[in-house]
C-alpha cells in the first residue's frame, strides 16, 4: 500500500491518495487537491475509485467535485453531514464552494476496500456530526479527519459541533493500539500514543 499526501487550500488542509494495486482511493479532498491527486494516481498506474470523506466542512471537500467530474469516483460521506457537501456555504464561512452529491453514506462499522486493504468506518462525531475516522487495523493506520492532529484535537466552536462528542470520540480512538498511525486532517503524523498521551 501507498500513501501519499497532499497539502493544500486556505488552511492547510491534508488529502491522502491511498494506492494498492492498480486502485486508488482519495479521503478528503481541498481546495487546489483534485489535479495532484489524479496525477499522483497516474504516476502510480492506479486508478481512483473511492472519495471518502471524513466530515463536511468547506475546507475539507472543496475539490470533491472537481475530482468526482475527472475520475468517475464514488464519493461517500456520513449522512449527518451529507448536507455540507450539498450546500458547502450554509455556514458562511466566508468562501464559496462547489457543491457535490455523495454516492452512498457511510455508517458506524462499515467496511470498505482499496484494492485488497480493507478499513473500517468509526463514526467519531464532535468536530461535526458525521465526522468519521477511517481504521486500516492489520495496517495499523488511522485517518482522523479533524478529531485527532499532532500535539491538538478539533475545534467545537462551529455549528453542529458539540464538545462532549468529541471526548467520547476521543476516548474511543485511545482505546486503538498506542502504535497505530495518525493521519490527521491538518498537520503532520503522529501516532495514538503520541497523541492521546495529554488527554
Amino acid at each position: 500500500m501507498i500513501i501519499e499526501r497532499v497539502e493544500s487550500g486556505p488552511f492547510g488542509t491534508n488529502a491522502y491518495l491511498v494506492v494498492d494495486g492498480c486502485a486508488a482511493m482519495v479521503v478528503d479532498c481541498p481546495q487546489d487537491s483534485a489535479e495532484e491527486l489524479v496525477k499522483l494516481a497516474k504516476l502510480a498506474n492506479a486508478k481512483i475509485k473511492l472519495v471518502a470523506v471524513t466530515h463536511g466542512h468547506f475546507d475539507h471537500v472543496h475539490d470533491v467535485a472537481k475530482l468526482k467530474e475527472l475520475t468517475g469516483a464514488k464519493v461517500v460521506v456520513h449522512a449527518l453531514d451529507a448536507h455540507l457537501l450539498e450546500s458547502p456555504d450554509e455556514y458562511g464561512f466566508g468562501f464559496t464552494t462547489p457543491s457535490s452529491k455523495p454516492d452512498a453514506f457511510l455508517v458506524e462499522g462499515q467496511v470498505l476496500r482499496v484494492g485488497a486493504v480493507e478499513f473500517c468506518v468509526l463514526h467519531t462525531p464532535g468536530h461535526s456530526k458525521g465526522s468519521c475516522c477511517f481504521y486500516f487495523e492489520k495496517e495499523e493506520l488511522l485517518f482522523s479527519g479533524d478529531l485527532l492532529f499532532a500535539g491538538g484535537v478539533g475545534r467545537t466552536d462551529f455549528p453542529e459541533s458539540k464538545h462532549a462528542d468529541l471526548l467520547a470520540s476521543l476516548k474511543r480512538v485511545a482505546s486503538l493500539p498506542p502504535q497505530t498511525l495518525v493521519l490527521p486532517g491538518h498537520g503532520f503524523d503522529t501516532s495514538v500514543g503520541e497523541a492521546v498521551a495529554w488527554l
